[in-house]
C-alpha cells in the first residue's frame, strides 16, 4: 500500500524551486477498458459504499431529503433540515445512531458551536444521512433498530450480500470510523462496481441517480469540492469525498460518450484544495478521458488563483 501512496500526484514551485509535494494514489478507468493507474492499490472504501448500501435499503424514495443516504455531509442547517425529515420517517433520531458526536465538517458551523459551548451531535456526523436511512430500511423491513450496525444483523447482510455480488470477488470487512462495517478492495474491483451503478437503468438505481444528481449540496454542501464539480459538469458527472482523503468522480456517459470514472487519494487525507489541485493534473495527463472531464479540468484551472498562494506554479509530476 505504501508504495501506491507514495506516488508524488503534483508539487507547489515558487520561482522555480519546489516547495511542497503532494502524494498519493490514482486510477481512471473508460467502459469496457482495464483499469489505468493504481488498479491494484486496496483500500477501505468507506463513505465511497454508500450507493450500494442504500440500494440494499430498498428505500425507493424521490423526496430530496433521501440523498443524504449517500452523502458525507458538512452539517450545515440545510443538512441538519433535511435530516429531520429522515428522522420522522424512520421513527429514530439522535439516541438511536451509533456514529460518533462530532462537530461539523463545515468550520464556521462547528466554530459557531464552540464559541457557544453547545456540545457536538450525532446528528453533526458527515454519515448520519446514511445511518437514518438504514434505520428507515429496519422499520420499513421490520428489522430491530438496536445493532443495526452489526454485522450478523439482516440489513446488513443484505448489503454484505450486494456488495459481494458487485464486486465479484472475495473482499474483506472492517468497521467504518462512523461505526459501519466497510469493505477493502482494489481500485479496479471498486471502479469496476461504479462503472455498472452507472449503467444500471433499474428503477432503484435510477432514482438514487436522479437524487444525487438533483441535490449535490445536501450529498456534500455548500463550498464542499464535490458539489461544486456535480454542478460544473451540468450534473452529468456523481463527485464524491470520503474522510480518508478520496475523491471519486463518475460520469454517468450520454448519447456521445460512454461512461468514466477517476479516483484520487490524498496520502495526507482529506483537503480540497489538494485534492482539486491532483484532479486537475490527472485530467491533464489522461486525453483520452471523455470531453466533460476537460470541462472539469477548466473549472478548475479557472479556480487556481483562489488555491495556489501568491507566487506558486502548479507543477505536474508524470
Amino acid at each position: 500500500m505504501s508504495s501506491f501512496l507514495s506516488r508524488p500526484l503534483f508539487a507547489l514551485t515558487r520561482h522555480a524551486t519546489p516547495e511542497l509535494m503532494v502524494h498519493g494514489s490514482y486510477a481512471i478507468k473508460r467502459y469496457g477498458e482495464e483499469c489505468r493507474g493504481d488498479e491494484e492499490f486496496s483500500f477501505f472504501a468507506g463513505s465511497l459504499l454508500s450507493p450500494w448500501q442504500c440500494l440494499a435499503s430498498e428505500i425507493n424514495q424521490t423526496d430530496p431529503w433521501w440523498s443524504l443516504g449517500v452523502a458525507w455531509h458538512s452539517g450545515q442547517d440545510i443538512h441538519l433540515e433535511a435530516l429531520g425529515h429522515l428522522s420522522a420517517y424512520a421513527q429514530a433520531g439522535e439516541e438511536d445512531l451509533i456514529c460518533p458526536r462530532e462537530y461539523p465538517l463545515d468550520g464556521e458551523r462547528a466554530a459557531q458551536l464552540r464559541f457557544t459551548q453547545r456540545k457536538p451531535l450525532r446528528l453533526h456526523h458527515p454519515c448520519s444521512g446514511k445511518h437514518l436511512l438504514m434505520l428507515a430500511a429496519c422499520q420499513k423491513f421490520g428489522y430491530q433498530k438496536d445493532l443495526y450496525w452489526e454485522v450478523d444483523h439482516p440489513l446488513q447482510k443484505r448489503i454484505f450480500n450486494l456488495v459481494g455480488r458487485e464486486a465479484g470477488e472475495q473482499v474483506r470487512w472492517a468497521k467504518d470510523t462512523c461505526g459501519m462495517p466497510s469493505f477493502y478492495m482494489p481500485l479496479r474491483v471498486h471502479l469496476g462496481m461504479w462503472e455498472r451503478f452507472a449503467l444500471d437503468e433499474g428503477d432503484k438505481a435510477v432514482v438514487l441517480k436522479t437524487l444525487w444528481l438533483q441535490n449535490p449540496r445536501l450529498v456534500g454542501g455548500l463550498g464542499r469540492l464535490d458539489s461544486d464539480l456535480t454542478l460544473a459538469a451540468n450534473s452529468k458527472v456523481l463527485a464524491k469525498e470520503s474522510g480518508n482523503g478520496d475523491l471519486l468522480l463518475q460520469f454517468l456517459g450520454d448519447q456521445h460518450h460512454a461512461p468514466a470514472s477517476c479516483f484520487i487519494k490524498i496520502a495526507s487525507g482529506p483537503s480540497k484544495v489538494y485534492s482539486a489541485l491532483a484532479l486537475l493534473v490527472v485530467i491533464r495527463q489522461h486525453p483520452e478521458l471523455p470531453p466533460i472531464f476537460h470541462e472539469i479540468a477548466e473549472y478548475l484551472h479557472s479556480r487556481l488563483d483562489e488555491w495556489l498562494p501568491r507566487e506558486f506554479t502548479l507543477q505536474e509530476l508524470h
